[in-house]
């Protein structure tokens, strides 16, 4: 899934320059499945009803495997939510994000100075040489947000720079009041400020992947019919993975994550539902960044909140793979790839489950205003 612009070989006749969602390739993989996988289910579903008859061999496994991917279709059909459009305003100096939500007349907006440059970078995307190619925006948080991905490095270089030609990033703005998302509560008083959210997922998201945990689930039932190291190894690992999912939806369940902060503090936490706890503590002068990184084909669901050390060696690591004009080796992509990790990993974070692209977004931007007015200092 990719952002593309619909004349690209002439210039915009506007101050508008505009990049609509092409969703092409994932609703075909998403009816792919969806015809594949709705007969085999039928196939399990009858198996599972009381009858005279021996059930026939791997049925269960077929049966399983057609949940699994009758799940996996609704998944890329209806759940998948990313922005629909991207459109950078040179007029007013912000790119405004627009989600697929028609009744919502509020748009997110990064202001242009928060954006750093446009780039294509390139991995590897198998381990016989294949390369992807990706168009970017580079933010000045050290974070970046992918664009268009192609085998092409020519067509990756085309967009790219068509926006370093036509996105005026020189113009500059004077802060605008952020537009208020109903689904973040902002509550101020007694000196402190709360952020509060409900966790609950989507419902099409949950449906989704409850079929295909059941799908998994009716494949574990065939394996262990005949054990060895392998099936029994793919069966605890299956298991685990219904096991993750089950406490994770148990876990959102009538819970909401709250931000609270004061003049020296800011915590987060999961309150209500069945295990509420304090999820992070940091002071609040040491946060120096706020960020979280956009791919059209994985859904991010995390704010990094970085200290001054952090920021500098993940802008660092991030230019430098950039930056990298040759194509990196199977070992250079596993070294990169094992230091964003490692740096990801070392990073406090706050989940932003329940929240939509351009909520979170609005997040983002309303920690940096409310650390500004508590410390003098904005984030990146």
């Amino acid at each position: 899934m990719s952002y593309y612009v619909k004349n690209i070989k002439q210039a915009p006749t506007n101050h508008r320059i505009v990049l609509e969602r092409s969703s092409v390739a994932m609703t075909l993989m998403g009816l792919f499945f969806l015809i594949t996988g709705f007969p085999l289910s039928l196939v399990g579903i009858m198996a599972l009803m009381p009858s005279k008859e021996p059930v026939a061999e791997n049925v269960f496994f077929l049966g399983g495997i057609g949940i699994a991917f009758v799940g996996a279709s609704i998944l890329m059909l209806f759940a998948w939510k990313i922005p629909k459009r991207f459109i950078f305003d040179n007029e007013q100096g912000f790119l405004i994000v627009e989600e697929d939500d028609k009744k919502s007349k509020i748009h997110a907006t990064i202001p242009y100075q928060d954006i750093r440059d446009f780039r294509t970078t390139s991995r590897q995307t198998g381990t016989e040489g294949g390369m992807s190619y990706q168009t970017e925006i580079s933010k000045k948080d050290g974070s970046y947000w992918a664009l268009y991905s192609s085998g092409s490095q020519e067509k990756a270089d085309s967009l790219t720079q068509y926006l370093q030609k036509y996105v005026d990033l020189e113009k500059q703005v004077p802060p605008a009041e952020l537009p208020r998302y109903k689904k973040i509560d902002i509550d101020e008083q007694d000196g402190r400020t709360k952020l509060s959210w409900k966790i609950n997922p989507p419902f099409a998201q949950t449906l989704a992947l409850s079929l295909v945990m059941g799908g998994f689930a009716m494949t574990v039932y065939e394996l262990l019919k005949t054990p060895s190291m392998i099936t029994l190894a793919a069966t605890g690992f299956i298991g685990l993975i219904i096991v993750l999912f089950a406490v994770g939806r148990l876990i959102a369940l009538g819970a909401k994550h709250v931000i609270e902060m004061d003049d020296t503090q800011l915590k987060f936490s999961r309150v209500g539902g069945i295990f509420p706890r304090q999820l992070l503590a940091l002071p609040l002068r040491e946060i120096a960044a706020i960020h979280f990184k956009f791919e059209p084909n994985t859904q991010g669901d995390a704010l990094f909140l970085m200290n001054e050390a952090q920021y500098q060696g993940f802008a660092t690591l991030d230019q430098a793979m950039a930056e990298d004009d040759e194509e990196p080796s199977p070992a250079q992509n596993i070294s990169h790839a094992l230091d964003l990790f490692k740096a990801m990993y070392q990073t406090p974070r706050i989940q932003t489950d329940g929240l939509s692209f351009g909520e979170r977004t609005y997040l983002e931007q309303l920690l940096q205003e409310k650390i500004e007015q508590r410390t003098g200092h904005r984030p990146h």
